[in-house]
């Protein structure tokens, strides 16, 4: 009896189970959206573990301090009570419950500044090549919204965790510190001036991806951004400007499953002016993102794996200072990105949103991972799935603001549509129904269930992402 159930285990398992369960998958990428805007399957609530476990799971997150950080700080002369509730906006207690926590993965981040001892980063980052102090704190920020401890650093009130928790960090200093030719806003005849020699200097000074790929890193973070929102210049200028930068991001030759997916700020020019604002100047009023964000705009090649990012405000809204999605809708979505708050102090920006969303991608990369650690969804897989899952409802419908929608993790870590055993690409693919499945009958008994332990069923969303379920759970 035991070896006959062993058997008939082995037989499910290999027909429910056996479909893109050891790696990446192989199936041709689909984009989320072959036309805008994405009308991706609504994300089922089905959750694993069961509701009981999985809400009380939720609730020892949301009750954690660490959660919602506060603090009272000087708002002009006005002391106020700040609470930070962007993981209640992003959703990020329910991929909490499900077991995203970005453990084993590296994130990598360019910018100012960090400080490696701070206080939420401690032991967590290895820094690649010089690193120049600066009191701009703009770098340890971001890193912190990323992957700050949990259960760790200061003990104040403010106290506060990144997004993926377990993840570690890599970090390369960029300087920020000075301008390249045509760094002023709406000033096309400064962007004109760049040679070929300051062109490959752009490149290398902004977009480094090998120092990430060769540590392992999933993602890498640009908090930073060009001035000049990208519907603002020609197209042909910025093709020849930045070919050199757009080469960098691609990755030519990398596979797209193994691409580093490259999460950009959209930049904070909503409250900007053109020259200086007490002579009457203009505001900016950007209508898209700044050059770097917007990029692939203009080089459709980068559309699969280079993310802007606009930020949305406590009350929900695009912040007034950030840059909307715009012409570069396709690729765009919106995070929280105002009062993040830090140990002893606020934090945000469209660079706050970026990190936000690269730390979510890296819960993602570790959630769709087997018992092996093999990766089950590849990089254009995962950016893929995050705009194809972003909140679309109400206001996060217009996507010339919002792109995608805000940035969403209950459901980027829920079945999305109906399931099926196995992906869709497949025509023998059946609907598969977890709640209704089962093997009963006074023939199988106890050795069945004994005999299927650990054994799962991998069932497949509508977006060919893997979950498993407990076979023996089907037993009775």
């Amino acid at each position: 009896m035991q070896s006959f159930a062993q058997f008939l285990a082995l037989c499910a398992a290999l027909l429910l189970g056996g479909c893109g369960g050891n790696g990446v998958s192989s199936a041709p990428y689909v984009p989320p959206c072959p036309s805008f805007p994405c009308e991706a399957p609504t994300a089922q609530k089905l959750q694993m573990p069961d509701d009981a476990e999985f809400e009380k799971r939720k609730k020892e997150f949301e009750d954690a301090q660490e959660y919602r950080p506060w603090g009272t700080f000087l708002v002009g002369r006005t002391s106020t009570l700040v609470i930070d509730r962007h993981k209640d906006q992003i959703k990020a207690s329910a991929a909490y419950a499900r077991g995203a926590t970005g453990k084993g993965e590296i994130v990598a981040v360019s910018d100012s500044d960090i400080d490696i001892e701070y206080s939420e980063l401690a032991s967590k980052v290895t820094v690649v090549g010089p690193l120049i102090p600066t009191m701009s704190g703009h770098g340890e920020g971001v890193a912190s919204m990323i992957a700050g401890k949990i259960g760790g650093g200061s003990l104040r009130p403010t106290n506060m965790h990144g997004v993926a928790f377990d993840a570690m960090l890599v970090f390369q200093q960029v300087d920020l510190s000075s301008d390249f030719p045509g760094d002023v806003p709406n000033k096309l005849t400064d962007l004109e001036v760049l040679t070929e020699e300051d062109s490959k200097a752009m490149a290398a000074r902004y977009f480094n991806i090998e120092y990430a790929r060769a540590a392992g890193a999933g993602i890498i973070n640009h908090s930073f951004a060009k001035k000049g929102p990208i519907d603002r210049y020609p197209e042909e200028l910025v093709r020849a400007k930045f070919k050199y930068s757009a080469a960098a991001l691609e990755q030519k030759g990398v596979p797209p499953a193994d691409k580093v997916i490259v999460v950009q700020g959209a930049g904070n020019e909503g409250d900007d002016c053109i020259g200086i604002c007490e002579r009457g100047a203009p505001p900016v009023n950007p209508a898209s993102p700044g050059l770097f964000a917007g990029l692939g705009v203009h080089f459709p090649e980068l559309r699969e794996h280079v993310l802007a990012v606009v930020a949305v405000g406590q009350d929900g809204l695009l912040a007034d200072f950030s840059n909307p999605c715009g012409i570069a809708k396709i690729f765009c979505l919106a995070a929280p990105g105002e009062n993040l708050l830090l140990p002893h102090r606020r934090f945000g920006g469209t660079s706050g949103a970026a990190a936000l969303v690269s730390g979510s991608l890296a819960l993602l990369r570790q959630y769709f991972r087997d018992e092996n650690g093999a990766r089950q969804l590849g990089s254009t897989e995962l950016t893929a799935r995050l705009l194809a899952t972003a909140d679309r409802t109400g206001t996060y419908a217009n996507s010339d603001k919002y792109g995608h929608g805000l940035l969403d993790l209950d459901a980027a870590t829920a079945p999305v549509g109906a399931l099926a055993t196995s992906l869709s690409t497949d025509p023998n693919a059946r609907p598969f129904n977890p709640a209704a499945f089962s093997l009963s009958g006074n023939a199988f008994g106890g050795a069945m269930r004994d005999a299927l332990g650990g054994v799962k069923i991998a069932a497949f969303d509508e977006l060919d992402a893997p979950f498993f379920f407990p076979l023996a759970d089907g037993v009775s």
